[in-house]
This record gives C-alpha cells, structure tokens and sequence, in this order.
C-alpha cells in the first residue's frame, strides 16, 4: 500500500512539474519592462558580485536580501539576458506548487484523520490549479515579482513544517519538543523574512492554526497569540506612519485618510476584481483600472463587505475544518498585509500570489466533491486545470514583447494614463516615435499634467531633431514649476543641439548636482563645458564620467580632444588610444589617432590606423588619400635616416 502510494506520488509529481512547465513555455524570451531596467538591473550592487556583502549584511537581511541576492547571481551568469531570470521565476514557481502539493497532504492528515479515499485527488488538483491558474501569470514572468515568489514557497514550507510539528505534538508532547521541523520551520520563516514583508502575517496565521487544536490552557493560548501579534503590529505601525504614495494621496482628493480609504478599496478589489478572475480568469490586467473608494460612504465597498459576510456565513455552515482553513487562508494573509499596503497600483495581480492559494484549494475542494457525487462529471478535475493551462499559455503570449504587453493593457485600462505613457515607452525602445507620440498624446488627454510624459515627449522632439518644440514644451514643464531634474537635462540637451553650450550650462549643472551618479549625464555636462571652452571643468566632469562607467569609449575619446585643445598632446594620445582599445570600430577614435600619429611623425601607426579606417568604411577618399600621404611621409622619414654613401668608408 505504501509503495503503491510513493508511485502514485511520484506519477503526480511528474504531471505537476510538466503541466507547470508547458504552461509558461513560451515566456522565457520575454523582454524586461521598462521599470524592471531602470530599478532592479541598474542596481550597481546586483552589477557587481564582488559587493554582495552588502546585500547580506546583517543590517539589509530583512530589506530583501534573498531575492536581490538572487538577482546578483542571475547578473553574473547572464548579465541582462532575461531567459536566465525567468527561467529562475519558473523554477521558484514549480517549487511552490510542489510545496503547495506536500502542504495540503498534510493538512488533509491533520484536520481529517483518517481521510476517506475519496479526498486522495485533492492534494493533486490543488497543486496543479495553483501552478497553471492564468492570474499568477504576472507573478511568474515577471522578474520583479520574486520576492513575492520566495515568500510564498517559504510561507508553504513554513506551514509545511509546523503542520508536522502539530501532528507530532498531538501524538506526543514530550517527544515533539525535540522535533527537527519546528527549527526547520524557524529557518524557512528566517528565508521568507529576508524575501518578503508578508512573511510578518505568518505568526498570526500560525495562531490562527494552531487555534484549531485545545489549547493545553487558556493562559497559554493568550500568550502566544500576544507573541503571534507583535509583527504584525510593527508593521502596521509601520505602514500608517509611512506617507501614501502621491498618487494615491491625489486619487484620494484628500477627503478622507488616505490609509482608510485603500483597506476600504481593497475590501471592494477583494470581492470585485480578484475572486471574479480566481473563477473566471479571463480579461487579466497588467495594471487595472481600479480606483481608491470615492469616500467612506462609497457603497461599493459596503456592497462588498455584505458579500464577505455572505460567504463567510456560507462556509461557517459547511462545517468542515479544511474549508474554514483555507478561506482564512485567503482573506486574512489579503487584508491583513495587502489591505494595509498602500502601493501603488491600487489592484495588482501578483499580490494575490499567496492569499490565492486559499482559493485555488476551495475550488480544487469543490472539483473533487462534484466529480464524487457525479461520476460523469469527473473530468472536471482534470479538464478545468487544462482549461486554465490553456489560458495561461495564450496570457503568456501578450508578454513576448512590450508593445504586445501594453497594447493589450491599453485595451484593458483604456481610461488609464500610466498605461498610455508605458506603451509610448516600449514605443519608443523599438524605435517607433509615431505611435510613441500618438499614446503620449492620449497619455496627455487623460493628465494634462504627467510630468514623465511631457518630458518623454520633449525627448521625441529632440530625436526628431524638432529642438524649437522640445525647448517650448521643457519651457512650459518650468513654468508650472515643475523641478525634476530631467526636465533640467533635456533642457540643457536641445540648447546644446542648438548651438548655445553657454545657455545649456546652468541648466545641466543643477541636473547633475540632483542626479550625479548618471554617467550619460556627466558627459552631456562635460561636452557643454568643453564647447563653451571652460576646459578643466571639462575634464572634470570627462573624468566624473568615467569614474562611473571607465569603459566608455566616448568620454575617453572626448578627453582626449579637451586635452588635444589644451595642447596637452601625449595625454591626448593615450586617451584615443584607450577609446580604440575599447572599440575597435569607433571611427572618431581612429581619426583622432591618425592626427595624433601624423602630428608625433609615427606615419607606420598612421598607416595601421588608416588601414583599419579604410576595413570599415572602404569608400572613405579622404583615408585614401591621407593614406597615400602618409606614406610619401614614411618614405621620406626613412630615406632622411638612411645613413650617408661616404659612412661605409
């Protein structure tokens, strides 16, 4: 019978990792999202693995040390190639599933010993219905949603290891004090701690929990509870004294807290948005247009608070421990972390990650239940899992590029302007300035006033080389008071490509004083020095460039012409030459060194460099014929230090 079962096991585990597999097939070659480039791979310690002690000092453990670590690792395999990282995703993901399969094996022991035959399924579908159901698509792609993905594999295992403690406990007390799974349930809440803030609601479920067993007495119970309580408190303490993100606090209009108003919003989401797309999974959002609560006596969410109580009462009268379980499980880990967020956006698919698993057990329940009672009707535990595989794998099309992913987004949230501004981004990333500049109008239609789409679209009158627009809408950013520093930058960008570095100066000072870790904005400063000829504050700012990025060919070869100017010429020289080093094919560095070459009379490096000119560019006539020169020049070099007929005698 044992190892009927391990074989059984064993075939469900397989199914398990293969249908996960086949589901998310097709997103390996997804691209990062915009934000994912700007934050998580810019981070200059992911970038360089020699500073990982600084992700896991004892002060960052709890500041998402594993996944940044994690992160770091991916970086060293495979710098910014992004099958790597979502491979990883995939990897953590069918972990989970497979935790979620041992954790309900448990829980099925520990609330109904002796289960009856008809319940062996439900492990297994539970399992698969997490891993392929179509609303943790986003959480698995994308490379930004891991720590909500370690988190999660370390609650299950958490919980895992606890139920067993429980269960031992229960057998025999003395014995159980020993156990090896409690501390294994300490070091996995340890892990999910340093993954993500969620973990804090793990105690109070472990209360909740273990409330389904007597207490050994009443005094103890308290106790516990009152230990179970203490993170939670702290971030909730935590979260009402940390302002709400601007835009919630504009979308709320100031009426009410704005900390009330999104627990009240997510009250509403709860029932409104994520259990309708738990059970009907299509029309799924990248960034749904879910708006904060109109106010207190908004009756959306009282609406919603009425059907809680509905289902609550609903699974109160189904009388089962599993039931009443797993739907704490969902709407106590939701509201308790999640409704107390304050992120921004107000409804986000991946944070129902971890409450959904509740959820996906209730159906799994009521799957296995129905194909008992009707026979025919079995299919259903296996065809409605395929159904959802099936859609997960088409949701997982819309991410094979980031105009597919936003234009499906802009469909689904067409009222919203962050949406339209992220599509005139991937636009824009794949060299489409038209449509970029038609969803940038849209974006401004909707918000008159978004600040990054107005400087996006400067930035598209710049690469259209429209610079009298650029300069009006930059002008018209300054007027309304509007201090970021990009505007700053591309302020003093156009006045450079108008031929006024002394106007541009100002301008790009301020913005690299509020922003002086951007190498790309280092050099513009430096080029505006150098063409207003305030030549040491040029090699200042050359110098500050390439202390940030010291392989960039181009500082080194503009360098070198500050030094070229500053008749400086041996500096000068080694600086082209590292230009050439780093970029063999980088033309302006090869006429740099030519004329440097020519003017230290060294014509046989002079005809190396025009030789390497004329292998890139074999039409170029002025190389041809400087190359012809040069080597008039050699002859005439040798010819002067051949030595005299009269010294052979």
């Amino acid at each position: 019978m044992k190892s009927g079962l391990l074989k059984n096991s064993r075939a469900q585990v397989l199914i398990l990792l293969v249908m996960g597999a086949l589901a998310y097939a097709g997103t390996l070659q997804a691209p990062f999202t915009a934000s994912e480039v700007q934050t998580l791979l810019a981070d200059p310690v992911i970038q360089d693995f020699s500073k990982v002690d600084e992700i896991v000092r004892i002060d960052q453990v709890f500041n998402g040390s594993l996944p940044r670590l994690s992160f770091a690792v991916n970086y060293l395999m495979g710098h910014r190639t992004p099958w790597g990282y979502h491979l990883v995703n995939l990897l953590i993901h069918l972990g989970v599933g497979l935790t979620f399969f041992w954790v309900v094996r448990e829980w099925l022991i520990l609330f109904s010993p002796g289960h009856p035959d008809s319940l062996r399924w439900l492990p297994f579908v539970a399992a698969i219905i997490h891993l392929v159901h179509p609303l943790n698509t986003q959480a698995v792609i994308l490379t930004s949603s891991r720590p909500i993905l370690l988190a999660s594999l370390f609650y299950l295992l958490t919980f895992g290891f606890l139920t067993r403690f429980l269960k031992e406990f229960r057998e025999n007390p003395k014995k159980a004090r020993g156990s090896v799974d409690l501390l294994f349930a300490m070091a996995c809440f340890g892990l999910g701690g340093a993954s993500d803030p969620v973990m804090v609601t793990l105690p109070f479920m472990g209360w909740i929990f273990y409330r389904f067993y007597p207490a050994s007495s009443k005094k103890m119970e308290l106790e516990i509870f009152a230990l179970a309580l203490i993170p939670w408190i702290i971030y909730l303490i935590y979260q009402f004294t940390t302002p709400a993100p601007e835009l919630l606090k504009e979308a709320s209009g100031q009426r009410a807290s704005v900390p009330l108003l999104y627990f009240l919003t997510q009250i509403k989401a709860f029932v409104f948005y994520y259990l309708p797309k738990v059970l009907l999974p299509f029309h799924l959002n990248l960034d749904p247009d879910f708006r904060l609560v109109a106010g207190v006596w908004d009756w959306t969410w009282m609406v919603a608070l009425l059907v809680i109580v509905l289902l609550a009462a609903g699974v109160r009268a189904a009388r089962s421990p599993l039931v009443l379980w797993a739907s704490l499980w969902t709407f106590l880990i939701f509201m308790s972390y999640y409704g107390l967020g304050m992120d921004d956006p107000v409804v986000s698919e991946p944070r129902f990650y971890l409450p959904g698993m509740g959820l996906h057990l209730l159906l799994a329940t009521a799957l296995v239940a129905l194909g008992n009672r009707h026979p025919i009707a079995a299919w259903l535990r296996m065809g409605v899992p395929a159904l959802f595989l099936i859609l997960t794998f088409g949701r997982g099309q819309d991410y094979r590029s980031q105009i597919s992913l936003w234009e499906e987004t802009a469909r689904s949230s067409p009222h919203k302007p962050r949406v339209h501004y992220e599509l005139a981004r991937a636009y824009l990333n794949a060299g489409s300035a038209d449509p970029a500049e038609k969803a940038l109008a849209i974006t401004l239609r909707l918000d008159s006033k978004h600040v990054p789409a107005l400087v996006q679209l400067g930035e598209i009158y710049i690469q259209q080389k429209e610079y009298a627009k650029a300069l009006n809408a930059y002008n018209e950013l300054m007027r309304q008071g509007i201090k970021v520093p990009e505007v700053r930058f591309n302020s003093g960008l156009v006045l450079l490509a108008l031929k006024r570095p002394k106007e541009a100066v100002p301008y790009l000072e301020e913005a690299v004083s509020r922003q002086p870790g951007s190498a790309d904005w280092q050099l513009t400063l430096a080029r505006a020095y150098h063409q207003s000829r305030r030549l040491q504050n040029a090699l200042n700012h050359y110098r500050s460039t390439l202390q940030i990025n010291p392989d960039q060919p181009v500082a080194h070869n503009e360098m070198g012409l500050v030094f070229w100017d500053l008749k400086s010429y041996f500096f000068a020289d080694a600086s082209f030459q590292k230009a050439y080093q780093l970029d063999p094919r980088y033309v302006d560095a090869l006429n740099n060194l030519i004329s440097s070459s020519m003017l230290f009379k060294q014509y046989d490096q002079t005809i190396t460099y025009l030789n390497r000119l004329l292998e890139i560019h074999p039409k170029d006539d002025n190389a041809h014929q400087l190359l012809v020169a040069a080597r008039r020049f050699q002859k005439q070099q040798e010819s002067a230090a051949a030595p005299a007929p009269d010294d052979f005698h």
